[in-house]
């Protein structure tokens, strides 16, 4: 069992060797720090943290295999139907091994916000895992408007979390961790 300062370093660790393979991994997401990404999206377009301030982000690690991710399915496009013209954003993140398996469930399912597949080779799956400490499934971090990690919460829990992260105005919101 890691201590969080384990936790930490194991992560910039993990960070480091996927810089250095070229792989995009997320952070290690931690309450009331900034989260900084780039990722390639499933349409192969990049997405990075600094084009979502202002907004409240989810980002939802999610799998066709996993049946708490999708019983939540439902509940998450409605309230992003409900709030995303509030500023409220969504960048799944699918863990699906065949990154075809991916897909066919984003277009069936009609799920309208990005979404990013994670590499189905083992080794970055496993830098990505590291780094970011997504497993297990769902995992989902909510990224206020000012950038920084504002919950980590269930699918329970999620609706709550998301209205009161909308409804409060950037100036309100906690002022960026310092290094």
């Amino acid at each position: 069992m890691l201590t969080p300062q384990g936790r930490k370093e194991q992560s910039h660790d993990a960070l480091r060797r996927a810089r250095e393979k070229g792989a995009e991994v997320l952070p290690l997401p931690i309450i009331g720090e900034r989260f900084e990404f780039r990722l390639t999206t499933a349409t192969g377009e990049t997405v990075d943290s600094e084009s979502y301030r202002g907004k409240v982000l989810l980002i939802d690690g999610w799998a066709t295999w996993c049946t708490p991710c999708m019983q939540k399915m439902p509940g998450l496009k409605e309230l992003y139907d409900k709030l995303h013209r509030q500023g409220f954003e969504i960048i799944g993140v699918n863990f699906d091994n065949k990154p075809s398996r991916g897909r066919a469930a984003i277009e069936k399912l009609e799920l309208k916000w990005t979404h990013v597949l994670v590499p189905a080779d083992d080794e970055t799956r496993e830098l990505f895992d590291e780094a970011s400490s997504f497993m297990p499934l769902p995992r989902l971090v909510l990224i206020g408007r000012d950038g920084n990690v504002a919950a980590v919460c269930s699918p329970g829990e999620l609706e709550e979390e998301v209205t009161k992260l909308v409804k409060r105005p950037l100036a309100t919101q906690p002022a960026p961790a310092s290094p």
